[in-house]
């Protein structure tokens, strides 16, 4: 896993663009979750606004899923997961926000996530997040992460939405 993780990371993001509806990848991302990362949590999702982009779907499938068993991972017994799409009609981006009700980041750890190779896990290679970043960056989006040691983590995705040519 570790080779694998290194060499996606290593390698250049070659990206593959198509228009995408964020809704409907997140909804597949979901429902991998529950069948990677079974348990006793409760998972929210809602959609608002036409979160069509510009994206490679592969690419940014692989970002969610790891997000996602982040969050699921790091829930205690009956935790959730809320995941929500907007794509105001004013604006030229999309949010997507993923709120777990887990442990939290420490204030310590919070600044380092995104290194290469930090990981708190005993298993963890600490290439995930820093891929997540990396392919949110190819995709000129931005990523915020906040978190409070003992109550949740809440992650911040920002992507463009392709302009219509007026």
């Amino acid at each position: 896993n570790m080779v694998t993780d290194f060499l996606n990371f290593a390698k250049p993001v070659m990206a593959s663009i198509h228009q995408v509806d964020l809704a409907k990848l997140l909804e597949a991302v979901i429902a991998d979750l529950k069948n990677v990362r079974p348990g006793d949590y409760d998972l929210q999702f809602q959609a608002s606004g036409d979160a069509v982009v510009a994206c490679d779907p592969t690419l940014l499938r692989q970002s969610f899923l790891n997000l996602l068993t982040n969050a699921a991972e790091a829930l205690g017994a009956n935790g959730t997961i809320s995941v929500s799409v907007e794509a105001p009609r004013d604006r030229g981006h999309v949010r997507i926000f993923v709120d777990d009700t887990g442990r939290g980041i420490p204030d310590h750890v919070l600044s380092k996530i995104f290194f290469p190779f930090f990981t708190t896990k005993t298993h963890g290679t600490g290439l995930g997040l820093s891929l997540v970043q990396k392919i949110i960056l190819a995709h000129n989006g931005r990523i915020e992460v906040h978190s409070a040691e003992g109550k949740g983590t809440s992650i911040f995705i920002t992507l463009p939405i392709p302009s219509t040519g007026a």
